[in-house]
């Protein structure tokens, strides 16, 4: 039998067509587990990680789902005259897509198929979204984008972003003051985080003000006022040092619902991306890792890595 050439890709990571929507790759079928299975990011051991780790594939195996969708994709390639080519696309390609794209060449081989595996986005920085009250989308680690736009129930396409300085309005999408201070939690896609990962302050400020801002936060959002680890951790086991604050930029998009006729459910969403101060739209902001998260987790620039920012006096 042919061999079958196994895909996976990051739908925010895609090129766009003339009406905007992201262009997969080519494939005979294009499997999108965005919706169908949850992301496992959650499991913040695996944060860093990606689907090439089996402790990734093992997370990603065991998620409500994958074990029907695995083998129903396996006997889809399996037939006598089935595809070459299959895609599997989740949010930014790290976790679902690339895991669930593994574990079906490892089903395939098994039943003596020979499979080619490509991993298009497997590499790139993980994806990161706001978070607050209402609901947030992505944030990414890049400082490249395109605004979405979202097909309405007639059939037109509308945009479904617009570039957004954060205001007085900051806090009706999250943010919290803190003596003057406009601050608010980010995390990555999924929503099943309890707690933020890092903190963005609108403005440049000093370090000591943003450590303060950031524990006003998890006061008042979630009830902890230990800065220093998440509730339910043991303080027995590591307390970390308040990890440094940088100065730098972010062009933040959000989802102007309702006022448009998308039709969609996003209600209240808004993005950003880490940003040179010259990019069109580029707000100062200063932002800060929380302690209790993983080095890596927030992805903020970092200005020793000629990243642009620079460190928090």
């Amino acid at each position: 039998m042919h061999p079958i050439r196994l895909i996976s890709f990051g739908y925010l990571h895609l090129p766009t067509g003339p009406d905007g929507s992201p262009v997969p790759p080519a494939a005979d079928r294009i499997e999108d587990v965005r919706d169908r299975l949850r992301d496992p990011a959650a499991a913040r051991d695996i944060l860093d990680l990606d689907g090439l780790n089996p402790r990734v594939q093992d997370v990603v195996l065991n998620t409500p789902g994958a074990r029907e969708l695995l083998a129903n994709l396996a006997d889809y390639a399996d037939l006598p005259a089935g595809p070459r080519r299959i895609a599997i696309g989740c949010a930014g390609g790290r976790h679902r897509a690339s895991g669930l794209t593994e574990l079906l060449a490892r089903e395939l081989r098994a039943r003596g198929r020979q499979v080619d595996v490509e991993h298009l986005h497997v590499h790139l920085p993980r994806v990161l979204k706001g978070r607050h009250q209402h609901r947030s989308e992505c944030m990414t680690t890049t400082g490249l984008y395109d605004l979405v736009t979202s097909e309405g129930d007639d059939g037109t396409r509308h945009p479904a972003e617009q570039l957004w300085t954060p205001g007085e309005d900051a806090v009706e999408n999250g943010f919290i003051v803190h003596r003057g201070l406009h601050v608010t939690g980010i995390d990555d896609p999924t929503d099943d985080h309890l707690y933020p990962v890092g903190f963005v302050v609108l403005g440049h400020h000093r370090w000591a003000d943003i450590i303060e801002a950031a524990a006003a936060y998890m006061a008042r959002i979630h009830g902890w006022r230990n800065l220093h680890l998440y509730p339910g951790d043991d303080p027995a086991v590591l307390i970390p040092r308040i990890p440094r604050a940088v100065l730098t930029h972010g062009v933040f998009l959000r989802h102007p619902h309702p006022e448009h006729g998308c039709g969609c459910e996003w209600g209240d969403t808004w993005r950003m991306y880490w940003a040179p101060a010259a990019e069109p739209g580029a707000v100062p902001i200063t932002a800060m890792r929380h302690p209790a998260a993983p080095v890596t987790a927030a992805g903020l620039p970092n200005p020793d890595e000629d990243a642009p920012a620079t460190w928090a006096a």
